[in-house]
C-alpha cells in the first residue's frame, strides 16, 4: 500500500500502486517513492520446550554461547549479587529473522543476552568480539564484579599475611 499528500488539496491518499486519485478534491496523479518501510506482521516469541533446553544446555556444556561462562557463578551487579542464569536467547535476533525455529535458540546469560540485544551481527565470532569487549568495560570498571574470583584473591592474599607473621 502506498501513501502520500494530494499535491493540490493536501489530504492524505493511500492506493495499492503509484497512481493516485484523491477521495477529497478527485485530484488524479502520479506519485514518486521517496521511502519505503515495510511493515510485516510479528511473529510471537516462543522459548524452547523443556527437553530442547536440556539439549542446548548440554551441547553448550552448561554455559553460556556468547562469553563461555559456566551458569551458576554468582556476581555482584546493580547493588545486588546475583547468579548467572540461562536465558534462552535467538541467535539471529526474533526481531529481525521473525524466526522461533529450534536452531535458532542458544543459551545465553542474562548480562550477554542484554549487551547483545536485538543486534545482527555479521558471525557468531563478530558477535563474541563485540559482547568481550563490553564485558571487559564492564569488569575494568566494577560494574560487574564475580564473587568467586574476588574470593579466591582475597584467600590468597590472607595466605599470604599469615605466612609473613608466622
Amino acid at each position: 500500500m502506498y501513501r502520500t499528500s494530494c499535491p493540490k488539496c493536501g489530504e492524505m491518499v493511500f492506493m495499492d500502486n503509484l497512481h493516485f486519485k484523491c477521495t477529497d478534491c478527485n485530484h488524479d496523479f502520479f506519485g514518486t517513492i521517496d521511502s519505503m518501510r515495510i511493515e510485516v506482521n510479528v511473529v510471537k516469541r516462543k522459548y524452547p520446550n523443556k527437553e530442547l533446553k536440556e539439549t542446548i544446555l548440554n551441547q553448550q556444556s552448561n554455559s553460556c554461547y556468547w562469553c563461555f561462562r559456566g551458569f551458576g557463578l554468582t556476581y555482584f551487579r546493580y547493588n545486588s549479587i546475583r547468579t548467572l542464569l540461562p536465558n534462552w536467547d535467538h541467535a539471529l535476533p526474533l526481531s529481525f529473522s521473525q524466526s522461533n525455529a529450534d536452531d535458532n535458540f542458544v543459551a545465553s546469560c542474562s548480562i550477554c543476552n542484554g549487551f547483545k540485544s536485538s543486534h545482527v551481527f555479521e558471525s557468531d565470532q563478530a558477535c563474541r568480539i563485540y559482547i568481550e569487549k563490553r564485558w571487559d568495560k564492564h569488569i575494568r570498571l566494577r560494574k560487574i564484579v564475580f564473587l568467586e574470583e574476588d574470593f579466591s584473591e582475597r584467600e590468597k592474599s590472607c595466605k599470604k599475611i599469615i605466612n609473613r607473621t608466622v
